[in-house]
């Protein structure tokens, strides 16, 4: 059962990940004007690094007190 589970969710995943490329495709109008969005792509990564970094640090100074108890 969970074979087919993780096969539904995988499936899941990789049609999420696609849906916006199929769109962007069928797009062939000159007249549009293009939003670059590499500028924010770039500040949601830096902020997932630093939340990432956050957690870990309480992590290591949580199991810090831990070890003085």
């Amino acid at each position: 059962m969970k074979k087919v589970q993780n096969k539904a969710m995988t499936l899941l995943f990789v049609c999420l990940l696609s849906a916006p490329a199929a769109f962007a495709w069928g797009n062939n109008n000159d007249n549009c004007n293009d939003v670059p969005l590499d500028g924010g792509i770039s500040l949601l990564a830096a902020a997932g690094v630093g939340y990432g970094m956050k957690k870990v640090a309480e992590k290591r100074k949580k199991n810090q007190e831990e070890k003085q108890k």
